[in-house]
C-alpha cells in the first residue's frame, strides 16, 4: 500500500469513496456499487478543475475577468462618509441614541 499513489497519473480523486476505503484497509469487502447507499443531496462528482476556466477565482484575482469591478466596488464602499440615519434618530457623533421602552406596563407603577 506505499505505493498507492506513486503510479503516473493516478490521483486520489479518481477514486471512488468506496474504493478508496477498500484500497487504505478500511473495510474487508470488495466494493460493490450494490452496496454503497446513494443518497439523494450527494451531486456527482466533479473532477479537479484547476488550470480550466471552469476553476476558482477569487475576486480580487488577476485572472478574474471582473477583478476591476470589484475593485471599484471596494474603494466606493471604503471612501463613502457615515451618512445621519433618515428616520430622525436622535444621533451624538456617530452614536444613534436608542430609547428603551419596558414590554410591559407596571400596574404599581401609579401606587
Amino acid at each position: 500500500m506505499a505505493d498507492y499513489f506513486l503510479p503516473v497519473g493516478i490521483t486520489g480523486d479518481r477514486v471512488p469513496p468506496g474504493w478508496h476505503g477498500w484500497l487504505v484497509c478500511q473495510c474487508d469487502d470488495s466494493p460493490v456499487d450494490e452496496l454503497f447507499v446513494k443518497h439523494f443531496y450527494l451531486k456527482p462528482h466533479t473532477g479537479n478543475r484547476s488550470y480550466t476556466p471552469l476553476a476558482h477565482q477569487p475576486l480580487g484575482s488577476p485572472q478574474n475577468p471582473n477583478r476591476f469591478l470589484f475593485i471599484n466596488q471596494t474603494r466606493a464602499r471604503k471612501s463613502n462618509p457615515w451618512a445621519l440615519p433618515e428616520s430622525g434618530a436622535k444621533t451624538i457623533g456617530k452614536k444613534i441614541i436608542v430609547e428603551r421602552k419596558p414590554y410591559f406596563e407596571d400596574p404599581t407603577a401609579d401606587l
